[in-house]
């Protein structure tokens, strides 16, 4: 589901100084010069390449953007199952990420749920949080004739996660320990948009906050589970040295 309503932040940015992914790099023709610049061969037909800035203000003033991109399509718990030295890998990855977006000395979340917490709930919740991790992508050629994508995270979706979660989780904590996820990259890339390795700290970042609250709320909610970790032994929390170790409850 994309957005539910236009994004009136966004302009489009003239002087293409931000960032910006190099999906292909040869130098593109202006249309007016006559040659087909793309062609699908399902299809069998050819379009012209638009205009990246063009595909932005346009984008600005979509209420539904129709082209996705889902940045990441991993679960924490999935990463259990990695090879070792994968799991290693991913996890310096997801470190990293989440201090690009966050405070440099602050330590990711540890806790999330299981492959068997997550089975236990509504498919509408994990429906949600995967469209949460699905950017908007625009694409098109920039000043330098070369195709340029940029990746933005949706607001939208992230508020259809929270209404569906709130929804499905009656019960809510007498102290917040994980605060509600929320997209921390700079406002500035509202108008800008995000290159790919950008949107990939961006989607790391709401995938820890995402999960660790998500799973605080099933621990008040869910027979299965006990908040007594939150209630009663919070130093625990702080003492999981491994993002992929859960706590055993």
């Amino acid at each position: 589901m994309a957005s539910t309503s236009a994004n009136p932040d966004c302009l489009p940015s003239p002087t293409g100084t931000s960032s910006s992914i190099q999906v292909h790099s040869p130098a593109l023709p202006e249309p007016d010069e006559g040659c087909s610049l793309f062609y699908d061969p399902h299809t069998k037909s050819t379009a012209s390449v638009p205009s990246f800035f063009e595909q932005q203000e346009a984008y600005c003033t979509t209420e539904e953007w129709p082209i996705h991109w889902l940045t990441l399509n991993k679960q924490m718990y999935k990463v259990e199952d990695l090879e070792p030295a994968n799991r290693e890998l991913m996890r310096k990855d997801l470190v990293f990420y989440y201090k690009k977006w966050h405070h440099s000395r602050s330590e990711p979340p540890k806790l999330y749920p299981s492959r068997k917490d997550w089975l236990k709930e509504k498919p509408s919740i994990q429906e949600s949080f995967r469209a949460l991790l699905t950017f908007d992508m625009v694409l098109g050629y920039g000043l330098d004739k070369k195709l340029l994508t940029k990746y933005y995270p949706n607001e939208g979706r992230l508020k259809e996660l929270l209404e569906t979660i709130e929804n499905n989780f009656p019960t809510k904590p007498e102290v917040p320990y994980f605060p509600k996820p929320y997209w921390s990259t700079p406002f500035s890339t509202k108008k800008s948009g995000l290159s790919l390795d950008d949107s990939r700290a961006a989607a790391m970042h709401m995938n820890l906050q995402a999960e660790a609250w998500i799973f605080k709320l099933m621990c008040y909610n869910n027979y299965h589970l006990s908040p007594d970790i939150f209630r009663y032994q919070r130093e625990k929390i702080l003492l999981i040295k491994n993002p992929f170790g859960r706590m055993k409850l």
